[in-house]
């Protein structure tokens, strides 16, 4: 079907995180989870279901990569189950663009994310998600090599 892109900016701009949390809490962690939960709370089937980012419901939890996720409906639980890296964010949820340059973990905001050719990206902001949509290309060079890194733990 090509390439299927989706750029999004939440309208509520940057969510605040907790107050509490320390600006590099968290940083050895493979998933952004402030909290521990992943996405602060938001469906990540939904990003692709519904095309914008649905908070998900405590009832349908899930714990996967030491982080806890929700989700909108039952359903959408099962889909993330049984196949959580189609769904789950690039760079466990960490800016995608920082971590392209330079493999910074650095805070997202799940409201300010691209969908490319399936995948789900997450910003820290609107310029981060600018500077990646005009060099998608080469992001999507690095991001895999980057990608393994966490996923291994490093």
């Amino acid at each position: 079907m090509g390439r299927r892109e989706l750029f999004f900016l939440g309208a509520g701009g940057v969510v605040a995180l907790s107050g509490a949390v320390p600006a590099l809490a968290g940083t050895n962690r493979r998933i952004f989870a402030p909290g521990g939960i992943a996405l602060a709370g938001r469906d990540p089937v939904s990003y692709f279901s519904a095309a914008y980012p649905v908070k998900g419901k405590t009832q349908y939890a899930l714990k996967w990569k030491g982080a806890i996720w929700l989700f909108a409906s039952h359903e959408n639980l099962l889909a993330f189950e049984a196949d959580p890296r189609a769904y789950a964010p690039q760079f466990g949820g960490w800016c995608s663009r920082a971590m392209e340059s330079g493999g910074r973990k650095v805070a997202s905001d799940p409201e300010i994310f691209a969908i490319q050719d399936g995948r789900l990206y997450l910003f820290r902001s609107a310029d981060e998600l600018t500077v990646w949509a005009a060099a998608t290309t080469g992001i999507d060079k690095t991001a895999t090599a980057e990608e393994q890194s966490i996923a291994s733990g490093n």
